[in-house]
């Protein structure tokens, strides 16, 4: 059965608030965690600056998987897929870009399907964006306590 274009974007939207909601969140638990451990003052070493970055970037991951399993469950819930692992597959090559070719959309699904790969890029650039700003952060602040200049 042909899911109507309109369901598709209505779906679209729902699902783009729920992944950008959820990105939202990372990047506020991102700015707290950052502020928690490490307090003004305090010093920090590059090892524990190359840990939180390791754990903040762990953390980030396990989000991009958190959001394509809940765009796999959409699909399933909407009998786009018969089985769980097709449709978090499915999810997960379209939320990375990947797009594997062995696993089209269900007929109906495919313009669902291309919003999932757009939200996927945003998600994956903002937490690139997370990371780096959080790197930068480290390094500007290990300089800052080791006295070397930053200017150029």
């Amino acid at each position: 059965m042909e899911v109507q274009l309109a369901f598709q974007l209505f779906m679209a939207v729902v699902m783009f608030a729920l992944t950008i909601g959820l990105q939202m969140l990372a990047t506020v638990g991102a700015l707290w965690l950052r502020d928690r451990a490490t307090p003004t003052g305090a010093p920090i070493s590059a090892m524990g600056a190359a840990a939180q970055v390791g754990a903040l970037t762990t953390a980030l991951l396990v989000l991009a998987f958190l959001q394509s399993l809940i765009w796999a469950f959409m699909y399933l819930w909407t009998s786009g897929f018969q089985t769980f692992h097709d449709a978090l597959f499915f999810s997960l090559s379209c939320f990375s870009t990947l797009g594997f070719a062995n696993f089209l959309p269900p007929r109906g699904y495919d313009v669902l399907a291309a919003l999932q790969g757009i939200v996927g890029s945003l998600s994956m650039g903002w937490s690139a964006a997370i990371i780096v700003a959080a790197a930068h952060s480290y390094y500007m602040e290990l300089h800052r306590r080791a006295g070397v200049s930053l200017d150029l």
